[in-house]
């Protein structure tokens, strides 16, 4: 992962950001000086800049090893979040299902569901088609997917067409599903090509 990961402008208030240059400085130093680029992000941070702590949250989950690592990641994506950023909402409920906290990893994508992230969407279908977290339902799984795939999602459009050619839904779906399959497979290629780090691949 990189720091473009996180280059959301429909997440992020740039506008309302305290110093955007400072901000754009840091993140270039991030792989130069990495003491010095947390320490600017910090006091931007402190200063009400919520791509910093966001920044700072991508941050510290990127580095291997250490319980304080994951500690102040946790800590720097809850302010973010808390500030309205659904990405860091989504990152935390990222760490918490692969942690194996399911009803926490539950929690943060219910949230987020409630603005309409994509990602989330798909994330929290995934989990009530397998029962991670919450009792097994195949149809609300099936629901939060047609929300997610209504925007495009790629892995979303993906599920339901296998739904579509399982036949749960009749026989005579199965070509349907295929069809919805192959234009899936198509636009994940072109996706992949053009915007790899787009919602409709997360």
């Amino acid at each position: 992962m990189t720091s473009n990961n996180l280059s959301r402008t429909s997440d992020i208030n740039w506008e309302a950001e305290p110093d955007v240059d400072r901000v754009r400085h840091a993140l270039s130093m991030l792989k130069i000086d990495r003491r010095a680029a947390v320490s600017e992000l910090e006091e931007l941070a402190d200063k009400g800049s919520v791509a910093s702590m966001l920044y700072l949250g991508w941050s510290y989950s990127a580095i291997a090893g250490g319980i304080d690592n994951a500690t102040l990641a946790e800590a720097w994506l809850r302010r973010a979040a808390e500030h309205g950023s659904l990405l860091a909402r989504f990152y935390l409920g990222s760490i918490y299902r692969k942690a194996g906290q399911l009803k926490a990893a539950v929690a943060e994508y219910t949230l987020c569901v409630a603005g309409e992230y994509m990602p989330a969407l798909y994330r929290l279908g995934v989990m009530y088609y397998r029962g991670e977290g919450v009792i097994k339902d195949v149809d609300m799984a099936r629901e939060l997917w047609v929300r997610a795939a209504s925007g495009g999602h790629i892995y979303a459009r993906r599920n339901l067409a296998l739904m579509l050619m399982s036949g749960r839904s009749g026989i005579k779906r199965i070509p349907d599903g295929i069809r919805a399959w192959l234009g899936a497979t198509l636009d994940f290629f072109v996706a992949i090509r053009t915007v790899p780090k787009s919602d409709l691949l997360r």
